[in-house]
C-alpha cells in the first residue's frame, strides 16, 4: 500500500524542482525556507499559506515538502501537511498533498 504524501514521478529530478516551484506558486503559498543538499539529490522547502486579518498579512498552516532524486530519471516526492490540534474541524485543514499532487499532474499533462 502507497504512503499517503508521497508520489514517485517518472521525471527526473531537476525538471521536478521546476514543475513543483510552478505548482507552488500557482497555489498561493509561500516558500519560507528552501535548502538543497550539497550532492543536489534533495531539496526541502517548508511553505506556508498568507491569510489578510484587517489588512496585515499573516503567514499560518506551515508545511514541508521533501523531493528527492531517486535516480537520473526518477524522483519523488514527500509532502507534509499542517499539524493540527484535533479540534480544528477537517474542513478547514489545509491539504498541501492534495493541492500540489494535482498542480503537478496538470503541469505534467500539459507538457
Amino acid at each position: 500500500m502507497k504512503e499517503r504524501g508521497v508520489d514517485d514521478y517518472d521525471v527526473t529530478y531537476e525538471d521536478m524542482k521546476g514543475v513543483l516551484d510552478q505548482a507552488i506558486k500557482s497555489s498561493n503559498m509561500n516558500v519560507s525556507s528552501l535548502r538543497e543538499n550539497m550532492e543536489k539529490t534533495e531539496t526541502q522547502i517548508i511553505v506556508k499559506k498568507e491569510v489578510y486579518v484587517e489588512s496585515t498579512s499573516v503567514q499560518k498552516d506551515q508545511g514541508r515538502i521533501v523531493l528527492t532524486k531517486l535516480d537520473e530519471a526518477r524522483s519523488r516526492l514527500r509532502v507534509t501537511n499542517p499539524e493540527y490540534h484535533y479540534s480544528v474541524p477537517r474542513d478547514q485543514r489545509a491539504d498541501y498533498y492534495r493541492v500540489l499532487t494535482n498542480r503537478i499532474e496538470a503541469i505534467l499533462r500539459d507538457k
